[in-house]
Parts: structure tokens; C-alpha cells; sequence
């Protein structure tokens, strides 16, 4: 958590954290993932799980975290910045 908001604090102004994977080495998901997310939101830092394109046809699901104070600047899943 504490490293989490620390790659926040020290993300260009524009920019956002992205984190991944959301599972573990079984491919089973993260169970404290909301958890995460609440405690992240008390900090002022916005949290959204995304799907984006592998590569490979598929998707994979991603963390993305910003300050509160940012703004997401995609339109669509398929473009992070």
C-alpha cells in the first residue's frame, strides 16, 4: 500500500500507475483487491481496474491509480496513456 501510493506521489502530473497482474501465479484474482481500493480512496488516490488488450486477442485486467485531483485521459480501454 504504502509503496502503491508512493509510485503516485512521484507520477508526472498527467500520469497515471498501472498494476499488474491481478492475480496470482494460479490465475486466481486478487482477494484483497477491494480492500485495496478502499484503503487507496482514503489516501485521495482514484482507482479504476481496466481491461486492455494483451496482444494476443485477449484481455487482462489492470489497476490503475491516480491522484483524486487527476482526471483519466482515455477514451477507451484499449488506449492507456
Amino acid at each position: 500500500m504504502a509503496a502503491l501510493a508512493e509510485l503516485v506521489r512521484v507520477t508526472a502530473p498527467d500520469g497515471v500507475v498501472r498494476v499488474q497482474p491481478l492475480h496470482d501465479g494460479r490465475g486466481r484474482h486478487c482477494g484483497h483487491l477491494d480492500r485495496l481500493r478502499y484503503a487507496l480512496g482514503e489516501r485521495r488516490i482514484a482507482s479504476e481496474v481496466r481491461r486492455v488488450p494483451r496482444g494476443d486477442g485477449r484481455t487482462q485486467r489492470v489497476l490503475v491509480l491516480r491522484t483524486v485531483d487527476r482526471r483519466l485521459r482515455w477514451s477507451s480501454p484499449s488506449t492507456i496513456p
